[in-house]
């Protein structure tokens, strides 16, 4: 991809999860190549989106939502690193490292087969995850 945040980043060759609405969003380790900071990759290919998405309604909703999560500073909140970058083929964006998104914790991997390396890992937030929704039921009452 000729995205300008890809050459700022070196990328891991695994997809190590998928995330956002229907999960097309790849998700990648990676790290600064001057500063060696650690990251998440984003990578949303506009192409393998079902056609019905492929829309500049939809890439708008996309922009907004990353211009949003730029303006929240909060220590519980998703800390962006390199803000969204669309390119011809791509939306970018950088963030601190994660693991996985929700929806791969709870075991939902319909956009990518992780290795098994990557489930175990995903395996072990499983807890932590149905911990967290306790706490949730728990503090909502």
């Amino acid at each position: 991809m000729g995205n300008a945040i890809l050459r700022e980043y070196s990328i891991s060759d695994e997809q190590k999860a998928s995330g956002g609405l229907g999960l097309y969003w790849k998700l990648f380790s990676g790290s600064h190549k001057k500063t060696g900071q650690r990251a998440t990759i984003h990578i949303l290919d506009k192409a393998a989106l079902p056609k019905e998405l492929r829309t500049e309604e939809y890439f708008e909703v996309v922009r907004k939502e990353a211009a949003v999560l730029i303006r929240l500073h909060h220590p519980h909140v998703l800390k962006i690193l390199h803000p969204l970058d669309e390119g011809r083929k791509a939306f970018v964006i950088v963030t601190e490292p994660v693991v996985c998104s929700l929806s791969n914790a709870m075991k939902d991997y319909t956009s990518f087969q992780p290795s098994e390396k990557t489930r175990a890992r995903h395996r072990s937030l499983e807890q932590v995850v149905s911990l967290s929704a306790l706490d949730v039921k728990n503090g909502l009452r």
